[in-house]
């Protein structure tokens, strides 16, 4: 059988003479007087249609997917698996998951910003074996198991935080809870975000009460809105006589974060209805003031040479608390009213619908509450500067 080249899989029974072989490429050229049966087994088997499915997050179970052919119809054996991760879903730092074999994977918090990849070896039962692996495209980026609501923040913008800012926004509102202030709020927008559609969101019910930007505030990635003229301010959406959810005019709140030491003058921000307010006047005269309420009675306030910090200020049966960063630094009696009728404006105060007192400077957020005690408004003051100190955006220094 000089020159046979080609494979001959199985010969069984065979009897009588193979007339000739020369040349033969693949095949018999003659087979007179041959009996019996010749099989062929010569092809590999593959996997095709490689791909994972599952939740992208830790603590969830990935699913290695594929289907299973052999051309000779050899049934599959014992396939092998690997699952391998990498940094962008382009290669980099590729490499696998050590002891992650088997079809199946538990997401680990190690791979929260990675990528996922699932690889199959396919093993025939008899025959030929084993085949080429065949590796899946890359997953999507892993992420942290979420809180509801901070999963429905991320959800809301349009532009995607990375998975390192959805571990940030989900600690935040872990924290949030935990501490006692995230049900007693009732909005929030953090201007201070990676994209300007995300800063306009109402992080306590994305949707209802987002901001809308007036006349073109100058936003800025990770530090928030800033203007220098009253006709330039963020509308919130929010007003207290009619969209009070928990809110009360003895059980009110409303703070920022100010990004910048705001010059001398009645620079506010808030609402007023001629009557009533609900503001911060952040620098004035050489004091803080800030007014719940009835503007008749005493607004709290205190000496103020640098205007950068969280304020806020807070109403409850008849005591208004003014505070800068963590420290209560005014409590005093005040003369009951009832709700602001007018919208709550951003770096502006909604004068009887004129936007007026413009704040020239950048703020970082802004929200109105119900009354927070001074422990709840701690809590709240060092969660919100984690998370902007995380961001690069920190208010104290």
């Amino acid at each position: 059988m000089s020159n046979l080249t080609g494979v001959i899989g199985s010969i069984s029974g065979l009897s009588g003479s193979v007339a000739s072989t020369s040349g033969l490429s693949g095949s018999l050229a003659s087979t007179s007087g041959l009996s019996g049966t010749i099989t062929t087994d010569s092809v590999y088997p593959i996997a095709t249609g490689v791909n994972i499915t599952g939740t992208m997050e830790d603590g969830e179970v990935a699913t290695g997917n594929y289907t299973y052919f052999d051309a000779d119809g050899d049934l599959e054996g014992v396939s092998t698996f690997r699952w391998l991760s990498d940094d962008d879903g382009a290669g980099t730092g590729k490499a696998a998951i050590g002891g992650a074999t088997s079809q199946t994977y538990t997401i680990q918090v190690a791979d929260v910003g990675k990528y996922l990849y699932f690889e199959v070896t396919p093993v025939a039962l008899t025959g030929y074996s084993p085949g080429v692996a065949v590796e899946s495209a890359p997953s999507v980026q892993v992420v942290a198991s979420m809180d509801a609501d901070a999963l429905a923040i991320i959800n809301a913008m349009t532009t995607p935080p990375n998975a390192a800012r959805q571990a940030l926004i989900d600690a935040w509102v872990v924290a949030g809870k935990a501490h006692g202030w995230w049900t007693k709020l009732e909005f929030l927008q953090i201007y201070a975000a990676h994209a300007e559609d995300s800063a306009k969101l109402n992080w306590l019910n994305p949707g209802t009460f987002d901001a809308t930007p007036i006349n073109i505030p100058t936003f800025t990635i990770d530090k928030g809105f800033s203007s220098a003229l009253s006709s330039i301010y963020v509308r919130t959406g929010y007003t207290p006589s009619v969209n009070a959810i928990n809110m009360t005019h003895e059980n009110c709140g409303i703070a920022m974060g100010v990004a910048t030491d705001i010059a001398d003058g009645a620079k506010i921000c808030g609402a007023y209805d001629g009557t009533q307010a609900l503001q911060i006047l952040p620098k004035h005269l050489g004091v803080m003031r800030g007014t719940t309420m009835n503007t008749s009675g005493t607004a709290a306030s205190l000496a103020s040479t640098n205007s950068i910090g969280h304020l806020g200020v807070f109403r409850n049966a008849g005591t208004q608390e003014f505070y800068k960063n963590k420290t209560q630094d005014q409590s005093t009696d005040i003369a009951g009213g009832a709700l602001v009728t007018q919208e709550i404006y951003a770096l502006a105060r909604n004068t009887s619908g004129t936007p007026s007192n413009g704040l020239t400077g950048e703020l970082r957020y802004i929200l109105a509450s119900q009354y927070l005690t001074q422990l709840e408004w701690g809590y709240f003051v060092d969660d919100m500067e984690a998370y902007l100190d995380a961001i690069g955006a920190g208010l104290i220094t």
